[in-house]
């Protein structure tokens, strides 16, 4: 029997450098990504064992030994019973057991972690060798943070992430069945908590309703055109494409949190120059109006302002005119 991998490394804790790289590397929100972790493992990659956090699967195992352990009474309930109740029982005596029998297999049909990766998916999230997916979520969240994020990107399931588009992103991440147990909505609330801000609808090519024609309508109110049908077709994708590249956002034909976010700052920005006033002409006072002559002529033009400011400079003038005179003649 071959000996049960040490599991019990450094387990140094996640920080806030950690999450705000990993964002980065997704080009999504730390809010989004702390979502996800949230949901996943409550925040923690660790168990009090100092055990990264596991979670083994018997069905997965007897796929990947081909039936040969299916009678193996695992932790003494038995195969079928342990099916049932793995994620609630002890799963490090489930996972101990497996491994006994087949080291591999055990390590593939467990997901470990922060982001609960499972052990089959090794190579997505760069390692080479299953084992060494297990070594490194050990040592620290950090690493399994690591993970989390390379599957996402090697699934492709980034650009649902950034969109806040959970649905999709459960789809993908926790597999067809994510509806039985609330998962996007799950998803929906953490990132809500975490954003203080609720998610956006996200709208895709394909989708049709009055949120597509709400899109539509603010995309054209900005110079973007295409038809405001409430169907989301390529007029109104290519479009959109036009508005993020404009706007310096990831380019991906969704409208998802920051898309909506940036229409909705530059509908704003567009209504505040409409009720605007416009900024009225400076006038020179009136007296220096008329000293400057000719070229405050010039720059009032013909207006009945400037006529009127050119008639009280004369009456003005033609008095200091009177008064200079009547000075004159008493000497």
């Amino acid at each position: 029997m071959p000996v049960p991998l040490p599991l019990i490394g450094n387990a140094r804790k996640l920080t806030e450098a950690d999450i705000a790289e990993a964002a980065e590397m997704l080009g999504c929100e730390i809010a989004q990504l702390k979502a996800v972790i949230d949901v996943e493992t409550s925040g923690s990659g660790f168990r009090r064992s100092g055990w990264p956090k596991l979670r083994f699967e018997p069905h997965v195992f007897s796929r990947h030994t081909k039936g040969v352990y299916d009678d193996y009474e695992f932790s003494e309930p038995g195969y079928k019973k342990a099916q049932r109740i793995a994620n609630r029982s002890n799963p490090e005596k489930l996972f101990s057991e497996a491994y006994e029998c087949a080291p591999e297999a055990a390590i593939a049909a467990t997901s470990w972690g922060l982001g609960q990766i499972m052990g089959f998916h090794y190579k997505l999230v760069g390692c080479d060798e299953p084992k060494d997916l297990v070594e490194q979520a050990k040592d620290s969240e950090g690493a399994q943070l690591k993970h989390m994020v390379q599957f996402i990107k090697s699934t492709k399931l980034d650009g649902h992430l950034r969109a806040g588009d959970w649905a999709r992103f459960a789809r993908g991440y926790n597999g067809p069945s994510y509806r039985d147990n609330d998962y996007d909505g799950k998803l929906a609330r953490a990132y809500e908590r975490h954003a203080g801000t609720p998610s956006w609808t996200v709208l895709d090519l394909g989708d049709s309703g009055l949120q597509v024609q709400r899109l539509q309508k603010a995309l054209n109110s900005l110079g973007y055109e295409c038809a405001e049908d409430g169907h989301f077709g390529g007029e109104t994708e290519i479009a959109l494409r036009a508005f993020q590249e404009e706007q310096g956002l990831t380019v991906d034909g969704m409208a998802g949190t920051r898309t909506w976010e940036a229409l909705r700052a530059a509908q704003a920005v567009e209504k505040d120059k409409e009720v605007a006033p416009a900024t009225p002409a400076k006038k020179d006072d009136i007296f220096d109006d008329v000293i400057k002559g000719g070229a405050a002529a010039s720059a009032i033009g013909v207006t009945f302002d400037g006529w009127m400011a050119y008639a009280a400079g004369g009456i003005l003038l033609i008095g200091i005119a009177a008064y200079a005179i009547r000075r004159i003649m008493k000497k």
